[in-house]
């Protein structure tokens, strides 16, 4: 997407479970001009397997690191 009207950056180490909600609630809102990344610091729980299907919508942009680097990183 190009220049969206905002940005939502998400952080993410094992907290999948939240992922489907926080991308239906985003989808949800009514100005749909926005994009979502969300960096994942090499969860071991399912978060990407959770996040998957809402990779088809181009606003969403998922991050890998391959190892845990902490909030910092």
């Amino acid at each position: 997407m190009n220049n969206p009207v905002f940005s939502v950056i998400v952080a993410n180490y094992n907290n999948g479970r939240y992922l489907p909600d926080l991308v239906r609630s985003l989808q949800a809102q009514t100005l749909g001009d926005w994009e979502l990344v969300i960096a994942d610091d090499a969860s071991t729980d399912d978060s990407e397997s959770l996040i998957g299907p809402f990779l088809t919508d181009g606003r969403i942009r998922w991050v890998r690191h391959d190892i845990n680097r902490g909030a910092r990183a």
